[in-house]
C-alpha cells in the first residue's frame, strides 16, 4: 500500500470515529443540573438537608445532600418539569 493509499485509509477512519463521536458528544449536552446553598432564616448554613427533586412526566428522582458550608449540587438533570 502507498503511503497515499495509507494516509487516505487513516483520514477516512478518522473522519467515520468523528462522525460516530459526535452523537455522543450532543446527547452529552441533553443534561443539566443546578447548585445552591441552605440556610436557614438567620443565614446559619444548614448541614446534612437532602434536597430533592422529581421530574413529573417520567418520574425520575434526584437528591443530593448540603455539605459542612450548605451547599448542595445536583447533576445529570434531564429537560423537563420538576
Amino acid at each position: 500500500m502507498s503511503t497515499s493509499a495509507r494516509l487516505s485509509w487513516s483520514l477516512g477512519l478518522v473522519l467515520a470515529l468523528g462522525l460516530l463521536v459526535m452523537p455522543t458528544l450532543s446527547e452529552a449536552q441533553d443534561y443539566g443540573g443546578f447548585r445552591g446553598r441552605v440556610t436557614d432564616a438567620t443565614g446559619a448554613v444548614m448541614v446534612g438537608v437532602t434536597i430533592s427533586a422529581t421530574e413529573e412526566e417520567k418520574g425520575l428522582p434526584y437528591s443530593s445532600v448540603t455539605n459542612e458550608v450548605g451547599n448542595f449540587e445536583l447533576r445529570g438533570i434531564l429537560p423537563g418539569t420538576y
